[in-house]
């Protein structure tokens, strides 16, 4: 017990615990397991240890708003990195009491370091939160050139054919043309959905103002991807006030404030690039009434999420979000075409995600999926050229 007593007691009291802490405090600690794993016996708040961590989560409580949630996030992800650490070095402890039968000289030694022990942590924090800042400005850097190889891969005519397009969007134009709103409606979901969006803004603007708020986004949003001006912007976010709750149109919307972004980093970047993204990330594309806005939705969202630098930590939702997309594919409203396109996309770029990972027998088997889906014209000429990647790295230098 005395030995076990020494141990125990190798940081000093800090006063802290001389307060006493607060109902709330303890609540939140045993909420976020910031007092460690739960105990049979319960927590003695009235213990040394005990209190100085709650003396600090009192602290956290008193700041104010966001300050205060995320320093309560934070504290919780350090218990539980540190959980795992305080394990390891309570096993080289004790390791060294069995190799040394002499308890009080290793509880010198690990007295004598533990001061360092203790800067090197916070130096350690500090070093990778450097890197993950140079990680996130090399990204940015790299952003004009994640913007290329994210873009959408439209379907070439040979498959198109293959999946009988033609043949429906010539229904549903010669349909459009008697001047019917839910006519001209289906045509433009028509058209977007299978990556037909340029052909929007051949499209009376007359009758495209008679539609619903929702596709009238979709023809908005259409219209800046073939200018890119800030006008095109600045209608597609007057005509996504008039469409609530749209969580496509959202994304598409950060979608478009993110390239902006991308196309021209460097200082003021992040400012920039926030807004776009917190409309995108925040909304659900399940929300969306259509399906094959949900279908939208999520890979837009998830293509987005995956081109971020993996530093910001979107990487596996990303992933989820390319899988939800093709499940809803699936569904019997979705255009052959339309599935088609997504689906090889999706493909695509798991391919390159795998293959940066190292992955490479995982990167093959997406490309052969792609191929299997569309091995003509832009699909193809993708598959052909990052093969040719595959092929060159695995060279020998």
């Amino acid at each position: 017990m005395n030995t076990l007593a020494e141990v125990l007691h190798i940081l000093p009291a800090a006063g802290a615990e001389a307060r006493e802490p607060s109902a709330r405090a303890l609540r939140e600690a045993l909420a976020r397991r910031l007092l460690g794993p739960p105990r049979d016996e319960g927590v003695a708040a009235s213990e040394p240890a005990e209190r100085r961590v709650l003396a600090i989560v009192d602290e956290a409580l008193a700041l104010d708003g966001d300050a205060r949630d995320l320093t309560l996030d934070d504290l919780a992800a350090c218990a539980g990195a540190l959980e795992s650490l305080v394990g390891r070095e309570a096993a080289l402890f004790f390791d060294r009491v069995f190799e040394s039968s002499d308890i009080a000289s290793t509880i010198t030694a690990l007295r004598a370091g533990r001061g360092t022990v203790a800067r090197f942590v916070t130096a350690f924090r500090d070093l990778m939160l450097r890197r993950i800042v140079d990680d996130l400005l090399v990204s940015i850097e790299r952003g004009p050139e994640l913007v290329v190889r994210t873009a959408t891969v439209p379907l070439s005519a040979e498959a198109e054919r293959a999946l009988g397009l033609p043949e429906r969007r010539r229904a549903l134009v010669d349909g459009a043309s008697g001047g019917e709103v839910a006519a001209l409606e289906r045509l433009v979901w028509h058209l977007f959905s299978t990556g037909a969006a340029a052909e929007i803004a051949t499209l009376p603007p007359q009758a495209l103002a008679r539609c619903d708020a929702r596709v009238r986004v979709l023809a908005a949003y259409s219209a800046y991807e073939a200018a890119r001006s800030a006008p095109g912007m600045e209608a597609l976010e007057a005509t996504l006030e008039e469409a609530r709750g749209f969580a496509l149109g959202r994304i598409l919307r950060g979608e478009a404030s993110l390239a902006r972004g991308l196309k021209r980093p460097g200082a003021g970047f992040l400012e920039r690039a926030v807004p776009g993204l917190h409309g995108l990330l925040g909304a659900d594309p399940d929300r969306d009434r259509e399906p094959v806005a949900r279908v939208l939705g999520w890979f837009h969202r998830a293509r987005v999420e995956l081109a971020l630098p993996p530093v910001l930590g979107r990487t596996e939702r990303a992933l989820a979000g390319l899988r939800r997309a093709v499940q809803l594919s699936n569904d019997a409203e979705i255009d052959a075409a339309a599935r088609a396109r997504v689906v090889a996309n999706v493909h695509l770029l798991l391919a390159r995600h795998l293959s940066a990972k190292g992955d490479e027998a995982g990167a093959a088997r997406e490309l052969d999926a792609v191929a299997a889906i569309d091995g003509h014209g832009a699909f193809g000429d993708a598959v052909q050229k990052e093969r040719a990647m595959r092929a060159g790295a695995a060279l020998p230098h």
